[in-house]
């Protein structure tokens, strides 16, 4: 893990390289990518690689390389033809800056709220949690104004897994709905979890295909409905980046 912001922490990493061969070897090439067939940074030469080669995290075209999970993979030829491929090393690239919030000692416990929360599932998955009072008016599902900051924060982490698929879940509380639009809490967390959807790809510019979305209204409560927090607990949209492979 390694950060190339500039601050002078940690802003560059450097390959250990090491081959064996019976020939002398002839050139080496160390290609960096993110993804299949998304090599962004390659490095070349004749004769004996260098033991050791630092990189500071920029592409071909001296820009910084997105935020998320790289691979660098060795390639040598000897003077006879052969070639030989290391197994990729992985490595991470993360210049965001941490999310921080500051409640005051005066505030009322029970109206302190995060508006987005980061946790890890138990098979992996990486679920990012978004009050819902934040992103939207009670019984509606067009996004608040106010909400396009909190939201572009929950892009920002969804950008750094580029290779992960992602599920959008609204929830709800039980408390029942009924309104010219939405006949019941699961509709209107459906349309929720389809806003949010439509936000990550027009203004946050993800990909449509790696997402999907569904509403389970109030059939998986995170926390108690018999009280006012618990309600507002389980009023929620999670944004899931499924883990790899799944």
């Amino acid at each position: 893990l390694f950060s190339p912001n500039g601050d002078g922490v940690k802003d560059d990493t450097a390959f250990l390289l090491d081959f064996k061969d019976a020939s002398d070897i002839q050139s080496w090439k160390l290609e960096i990518s993110q993804g299949p067939d998304k090599i962004s940074r390659g490095f070349s030469g004749i004769g004996r690689p260098p033991r050791s080669f630092p990189w500071d995290g920029k592409n071909d075209r001296g820009q910084a390389n997105a935020d998320g999970k790289h691979t660098a993979v060795l390639h040598v030829t000897d003077e006879v033809g052969n070639v030989g491929r290391s197994p990729g090393v992985a490595l991470t690239i993360d210049t965001s800056k941490p999310l921080v919030t500051v409640v005051a000692e005066t505030d009322d416990i029970q109206e302190m709220r995060l508006p987005l929360t980061v946790s890890e599932g138990s098979n992996k998955d990486i679920i990012i949690s978004l009050a819902s009072e934040v992103l939207f008016d009670t019984g509606q599902d067009a996004v608040k104004a106010g909400a396009y900051q909190t939201l572009m924060k929950a892009n920002h982490l969804v950008r750094r897994y580029p290779q992960r698929k992602i599920r959008i879940e609204g929830h709800a509380d039980n408390v029942h709905i009924n309104n010219a639009q939405f006949k019941n809490n699961t509709e209107l967390s459906r349309a929720r979890a389809q806003a949010i959807m439509k936000f990550l790809a027009d203004k946050g510019q993800i990909d449509a295909g790696r997402m999907s979305f569904a509403g389970f209204g109030e059939s998986k409560p995170r926390a108690s409905n018999d009280t006012e927090d618990g309600r507002r607990q389980n009023r929620r949209v999670e944004i899931i980046l499924v883990k790899e492979g799944e």
